[in-house]
Parts: structure tokens; sequence; C-alpha cells
């Protein structure tokens, strides 16, 4: 059976987002490996709305996804089980089972809500599989072996010296259950959950099984040996597939309710980002409570550069992140956190920050990323850059910035840089700074500036212990 994708309309398109980018952004540390290998992969603009139509479908009914979710993820867990078989007994009770899942998964499938195409088509295709007369033939004998199956899925081991003996289960508690159950009774609380761990068994042991249930490993191996050659590994994709809707789900869900604004962003032709209320999703990989404040965006075909400057730990770098993390969500398809947005499905998605060297200079490591973002810079490309050549000498600093703001500027991309060389930046292009209020407190605003003035002299005063209007009123000593 050809399986429809949940998240591609005919398929992925060539151009895959650099792991680099997600590690910058902090997404790393927020998102499953799963969902990061889904979000790599770009989809053709013309999909974007049919997964964004299927995201609001499959939110109206989160819990009968999860429950597909759930199905299909331990289906795939079996799986990878049952083809590292040890041996037949291994194999034949494997597949039974991974079947007994997949036909659960395809009847809940073919009546999942959503109108929308990517949905109606998934819903459709489940539909007719389970009219046919294949499912319905293997079906009659799920029902027959699976029964059988469980029957021998407990099995009780005896030591006795130096030989193992196996029975079938009696259905009597471990020590351990009766344990737990006695400080049940007792109303003890027990924080630490009965552990039962899975534990490959050798081939010799399921073969002293098999020969404890005949009958039943019979009609099991029976089974495979009907609908063996029919199986369809496709199906676990949408392990992966329902997974790249479900996960942001909850992370959004909990960005919510830390106080962030969600919306599905209008996607827009034309090379523009803007947004209101913008916040950085990655302040939710942080375990300690942070002030959260939303920020406006505005790039334009007219305006595609900005340098961004201002006081240390006023959210240059928070802004920056807000900025890649709502530009790559919007362009796979998925909500962003802001109250409303409006940008282009970007064609590239490049980031520089600082990272630590592995085996060559920091300055070496700049260029080399360096080279590579200029070397792929497609038209509707978005460059996010944090400090760049910042830890080289002040002259080769300023060098080097100069340059790289002019060859970003000049290009046609979306770029914002952070950077304190202010002095050797073309003044022409415009500059975003992070406002302080009158006490030199972190407002986390970021503003257009009104001039190229550092608005972090406030710092340096404190740091000496001077105040502006001590400075203003200072003498000047001649020391000669």
């Amino acid at each position: 059976m050809d399986y429809p994708s949940l998240i591609y309309s005919h398929g992925a398109i060539d151009g895959v987002i650099a792991a680099e980018v997600f590690e910058d952004l902090k997404l790393d540390l927020l998102l499953t490996p799963s969902l990061i290998a889904a979000l790599s992969s770009q989809c053709p603009e013309s999909d974007i709305s049919a997964r964004q139509a299927a995201y609001a479908s499959i939110a109206a009914d989160s819990a009968g996804y999860e429950t597909l979710l759930q199905i299909v993820s331990s289906a795939e867990s079996l799986y990878r089980f049952y083809i590292d078989a040890d041996s037949e007994v291994e194999r034949d009770y494997a597949f039974a089972h991974i079947c007994g899942l997949n036909s659960r998964f395809a009847r809940l499938a073919a009546i999942a809500p959503g109108g929308d195409a990517l949905v109606s088509r998934f819903r459709e295709s489940f539909s007719a599989m389970v009219d046919s007369l294949e499912f319905r033939e293997r079906d009659a004998q799920l029902e027959r072996v699976l029964p059988l199956a469980k029957r021998v899925a407990t099995v009780r081991f005896v030591m006795r010296g130096d030989n193992l003996k196996l029975n079938l289960d009696d259905g009597a508690p471990s020590l351990a259950e009766r344990i737990y159950r006695s400080a049940a009774d007792l109303e003890l609380g027990i924080t630490q959950e009965l552990s039962n761990p899975a534990m490959r068994l050798n081939a010799r042991i399921y073969s002293a099984i098999a020969q404890l249930s005949p009958v039943e490993f019979t009609a099991l191996r029976e089974f495979y040996e009907r609908f063996g050659d029919g199986f369809d590994p496709a199906i676990l994709r949408y392990a992966l597939e329902l997974n790249f809707y479900l996960e942001p789900l909850r992370l959004l869900g909990r960005a919510a309710e830390a106080g962030m604004s969600v919306t599905l962003p209008a996607i827009c032709e034309e090379l523009r980002f803007r947004a209101s209320g913008l916040c950085d999703l990655s302040l939710l990989s942080k375990s300690a409570h942070t002030e959260i404040v939303g920020n406006d965006v505005f790039l334009t075909p007219e305006e595609p550069f900005f340098f961004l400057s201002g006081a240390n730990g006023g959210g240059k770098t928070t802004y920056l992140r807000s900025v890649g993390i709502a530009a790559l969500f919007a362009r796979s398809g998925l909500p962003v956190t802001a109250e409303s947005a409006t940008l282009c499905a970007y064609s590239a998605i490049h980031t520089h920050f600082p990272r630590d060297e592995q085996g060559e200079s920091r300055l070496a490591e700049e260029r080399r990323r360096v080279d590579a973002i200029l070397g792929h810079l497609p038209a509707k490309s978005l460059v996010l850059l944090n400090e760049t050549y910042s830890t080289t000498t002040y002259e080769k600093s300023s060098q080097l910035t100069a340059q790289l703001s002019a060859r970003l500027s000049e290009s046609g991309s979306h770029s914002i840089y952070i950077t304190h060389q202010l002095s050797a930046a073309d003044s022409a292009l415009p500059l975003l700074t992070v406002s302080v209020d009158s006490e030199n407190r972190r407002t986390y605003r970021v503003v257009r500036a009104d001039s190229r003035t550092s608005s972090y002299a406030s710092d340096i005063l404190r740091k000496y212990g001077l105040s502006r209007e001590e400075l203003e009123n200072s003498k000047i000593v001649d020391c000669d």
C-alpha cells in the first residue's frame, strides 16, 4: 500500500537546514531528534498552507492523534525488535504484535477527524485499506492469534542452583509487587515507580518458551508464513509525521502557559518579515523562571539589513533567536510565538553564534562558517550573526565586520548582525538597540536607535562607581 504523507503533498525539496542552526537557536535543547530531522528537510512553499491546515485539524482532536502516535511508536519499537530477532520464535511473536498494532492504527486512522487536504487523504487511504479483503482476512486471523500470544506474554523464571527453569506465569504477584500493594493499602507514599526493565533473551530461552506453549507458537508461525511477505514497514513513518505536529502542539501549549502569544503566521511572496510581540521559544529550555518580553520585527526589501547593539544582558541574543525560530517554524507550516506575524518562506536560514573552538582558532572557525554562508545565499535567505569576528584585534575585527556587513546588505538577503564594532559599520545601515530605563535597568525591548552612540556607556560608569553628573562636573587635571 502507498501510505500518503501527512507532511508533504508530493515530497521534500532540495535544501536542508544545517544542524548548527538548531544548536545556535538552542532548539537542540528543546526538540527531540525526530522533530529536528523533520524540520531540517524543507517542504515546497505550496505545502506550508496545507501543513497549517493539518496542524489545525490535529490540534482540534489532539487526544485522538496522540493515541495514533502512541500506537505507531510502539509498533516502531517492536519492528526494531522484529528485524533483529535471533530466532524464528522471537520473530513470529513480534510480527503478530506489530500487525495487531498496525491494525488498530488503521482502524483509528480511517475515522480520523479533519477536513484539510493532508488529513483527508490520510483518512481516505486507511478507510479504503480497512475495507479491503486482504485487511479483513488478516484481521480475522489476528483475532484468533493475538489472544494466544497474550497467554504466553509472561513467563516465570526459577533459579535453582546452576539450573534455570521456565514456567508459564501462574498469575501470582512478585515479591516487589506484593510490597508495593501493601504499601498502598497502608497509605504509605512511594515516589519511585516499580520498574520492569526490558531484557533481550537468549534464543535458547525462546525455544524453551515455545516448547511450553506449542499450540500458541504453531499458530504464530502459521500467521507469519501467511502474512509475513505482505508487511510494509512504510506505515511506521507516521511516528515521525504525527510527532511533527504533536510535539510542537505540546511545546506551544507550554509557551502559552508561560505567557507567550501563539499564532499561525501569514506567508507572503515578497521578502518581508513583520511580527508583533515575538518571543523566544527557546526560553522554555531554561529551568529558572525567565522574564518573557515580546518584541516587534520589521525586515523589508527596502531595509533588509540591521545591526543590533546595546547593553550586555539586554536581550540581543534572545531577540536574534526569536527571529530565527519564527522563520524556521513558519517555513515548516507551524505556528510562531507572536501576537501576529507575516513573513516570507525563506529559501535558506543561516546562523553564526559563538561556540567553543574544535581543533581550530576562533577566527578560523568564524571565517570557515561565514564563507559557507556567503557561498549559499539564494533569494529569500535569512542570516543571523551573533558577534561574529569579535575575538580578534580591534582593527581586524572592524575591518572584517565592515566587509561582511557590506556583502550581506548588498546580497538582498534579510540579515541581523549583533556587534559592538559600530565605529566600522556603515552609518547608512540601520541600527537596532536594546533599551534601558533611566536607572539603567534592562527592559529587554529592542528598538530602532536614534543615534549610533553606545547604549551601554552607563554600564561603564557604574563599573567604576561614577555617575553621569560626576563625570560632567569633573575637571581635567594636567599632570605635566
